[in-house]
């Protein structure tokens, strides 16, 4: 996940737009395209709780044991 506040003073919000897609191009051809996310919300230089949480209980979440 990669997260930019649209008012952040210290990383411009234009790049990151640019280059999100590129950045999901190889999670595409994988076909685990829904691993990557760019999420743009209306803040400054700081963490955006509610997706980060969100990508945290999903990726990391132990996985059940195969049998």
């Amino acid at each position: 996940e990669i997260q930019m506040g649209t008012h952040d003073d210290l990383i411009p919000i234009e790049p990151g737009r640019r280059v999100a897609p590129l950045a999901a191009e190889p999670y595409r051809q994988l076909g685990v395209a829904d691993r990557f996310r760019f999420t743009e919300f209306n803040g400054g230089h700081e963490f955006h709780d509610e997706s980060a949480w969100e990508f945290m209980d999903r990726e990391l979440k132990p996985s059940k044991p195969s049998r």
